[in-house]
């Protein structure tokens, strides 16, 4: 029985994906398949003749089409690495196909590939994040050109993973980190001091996707940030401490400081900052 190959199979002959390069498909029976080539050309340039080739069953792997996604719609990971151009995503059983926008398809077993949704397919989500959208293009701090900052930085996201920090900010949710590698066994250190409220606003920000801490000045913020700091160093976490203006920051690198510890940060708000880093 012969069988011209479909797009909703992946054909693998021991071990390599052939899927491609196969033109027939024969099952002869007796756990035996015959598979045609096509043609290819020799040294000469000149094509060879399509040729049967025999395998036994167990040398032969038939993977099936699960589902097929739009490649626009999610962000797709290999080995860590976005691949930018996927118009198509096919799930099979163990293996993903990716099709490229100029036809050359890709496949990456399961375990190498990730892919990511955006939250903004979630029209709730969508909505909120627009409503913050067009708050900024009225309040938006201009350039001396005219150029409204923030808006510019809105109109550039087209895309934020659905397991990101701002997907769970736009759906008003505070989630728990299931897994934030600590262990159950682990405890919390506080090597710059605490008192009862420092104390269980440090353990809210260590198991918590989103932790607010406000409070007056000489409350212990800065105390705090610190500790939550200590923590995340010793799990060998790199940590982004952001503020507004510059003295915030400065507060607590003259505590690092302090504590002959300033080793461990860089201060890299600016371009020069970077430079001189790096």
């Amino acid at each position: 029985m012969e069988s011209k190959l479909k797009d909703d199979k992946l054909y693998f002959l021991k071990g390599k994906n052939k899927t491609d390069k196969i033109e027939e498909f024969i099952e002869l029976g007796n756990n035996e398949y015959g598979v045609i080539f096509k043609p290819n050309k020799n040294r000469n340039n000149v094509e060879t003749g399509s040729k049967c080739y025999i395998y036994k069953s167990d040398s032969i792997v038939i993977e099936n089409l699960r589902q097929t996604l739009d490649g626009k719609e999610f962000l797709v990971l290999v080995d860590g690495e976005v691949r930018g151009g996927v118009e198509k995503i096919k799930e099979f059983d163990n293996h993903y196909q990716l099709v490229y926008s100029k036809g050359y398809k890709k496949v990456v077993s399961k375990n190498r590939i990730e892919i990511v949704s955006s939250c903004l397919n979630d029209k709730n989500i969508k909505k909120r994040f627009d409503y913050f959208k067009e708050t900024a293009s009225i309040v938006s701090l201009k350039t001396d050109d005219g150029d409204k900052i923030l808006e510019n930085y809105y109109n550039k996201i087209d895309f934020i993973r659905s397991d990101s920090i701002f997907r769970h900010y736009l759906e008003g949710k505070i989630e728990k980190i299931r897994n934030n590698g600590r262990g159950k066994k682990a405890k919390t250190i506080y090597p710059f001091g605490y008192n009862k409220s420092q104390k269980k606003a440090t353990e809210n920000a260590l198991n918590s996707k989103i932790s607010i801490i406000q409070g007056p000045p000489g409350t212990g913020k800065t105390q705090t940030i610190l500790n939550i700091l200590a923590n995340l160093i010793i799990e060998n976490k790199s940590v982004a401490i952001v503020s507004n203006n510059n003295s915030a920051i400065d507060n607590i690198r003259e505590k690092l400081e302090e504590c002959e510890v300033d080793f461990i940060s860089a201060k890299l708000g600016s371009l020069k900052n970077k430079n001189d880093f790096f």
